[in-house]
């Protein structure tokens, strides 16, 4: 384990001087590890690099918790508890099973592993699936939508902010949220306490409101594809961490130039409107409150039903017709 980095860089014994590889690699930033191989793994490279190098082979080490099975037991050969990561890859992709071990556990405590949660990533993964079909068969089988890099997306949307409708500004602010929040818990290697928000974004504000929202107002606005487009671009870029295959896959059937992998990661320049954001949750709160009354007197959801609402006079341009 301790000669790892020595095969990878192409590091010469003999050499006065290094290849290109060693020297633009070494010294690693990260290292990633379990908490039980540090004697086994860790200390060893440190003892190997300094020898040889007089320096050390990388700056921070990251340590994680294990796998455990979902009882909190350690997987073993002997209590037959194991699972083979190759029996979930192919029962459920493997961009689901690195989502189970990445999100949903707290940093440096041992996962307890569930096939249930996997099952539900990948169900997640097929809602994204899902969603940014939904935008290429709307911008580019029922238009003529022509995509432009993203500087000039972004430079439009920027120029004719105040156009925008409101359900647009509001999930644009929503993306700059989470994109900073995002960035930020990358820094500090909060991969799955940010993974849990990314995903509740991705689920609720994108799926469940906007796009519906996009539905609704496709013919009447005017910036709604560039919006969608620009929405889904920084959703891609910021799962790619998480799970690479399908994002990978989604960004060249959506169009968009380059690589994924190869992209700089999401960093979003439309501003962050909390008053949008407040005033956007006294409108979901009123829908749920609507949905809620409906159930209560069983009412099907395909039934017109009037609603009468007391507005303050200070909210009353927050309900109008078009909101």
């Amino acid at each position: 384990s301790g000669l790892w980095p020595f095969s990878v860089l192409d590091f010469d014994f003999e050499a006065k001087t290094q290849s290109d590889l060693f020297n633009k690699f070494y010294p690693a930033q990260v290292l990633e590890t379990g908490h039980d191989i540090i004697f086994f793994w860790v200390i060893r490279m440190l003892l190997f690099w300094y020898e040889f190098t007089n320096q050390t082979p990388f700056k921070k080490v990251y340590f994680h918790g294990l796998i455990k099975d979902k009882h909190g037991k350690k997987m073993s050969k002997s209590l037959g508890n194991g699972i083979d990561p190759l029996d979930m890859i192919e029962k459920y992709s493997a961009d689901a099973l690195r989502l189970t071990v990445s999100v949903g556990n707290t940093p440096g405590n041992d996962l307890k592993f569930d096939e249930d949660n996997v099952m539900e990533n990948k169900i997640f993964i097929n809602k994204l699936w899902n969603a940014t079909r939904f935008v290429y068969t709307n911008l580019f089988e029922k238009s003529t939508y022509t995509i432009d890099s993203y500087e000039i997306l972004e430079k439009r949307i920027l120029k004719n902010y105040e156009n925008l409708m409101f359900h647009e500004k509001w999930i644009l602010s929503r993306l700059r949220n989470i994109s900073d929040t995002v960035n930020a818990g990358m820094e500090k290697f909060n991969f799955s306490e940010v993974g849990i928000e990314l995903q509740n974004f991705t689920k609720n504000d994108f799926c469940d409101y906007y796009i519906e929202e996009f539905k609704i107002t496709r013919e009447t606005s005017k910036f709604g594809n560039d919006v969608i487009i620009y929405t889904i671009n920084n959703i891609l870029k910021l799962w790619h961490p998480y799970i690479p295959f399908v994002t990978e896959e989604l960004w060249n059937k959506i169009g968009f130039e380059g690589k994924l992998i190869e992209t700089q990661y999401s960093k979003v320049a439309l501003q962050w409107d909390k008053e949008i954001e407040k005033d956007k949750q006294i409108l979901i709160e009123v829908i749920r409150e609507i949905r809620n009354l409906r159930a209560e007197n069983n009412i099907m959801p395909s039934t017109p039903i009037q609603v009468e609402l007391k507005v303050k006079k200070a909210k009353l341009e927050l309900f109008s017709a078009e909101n």
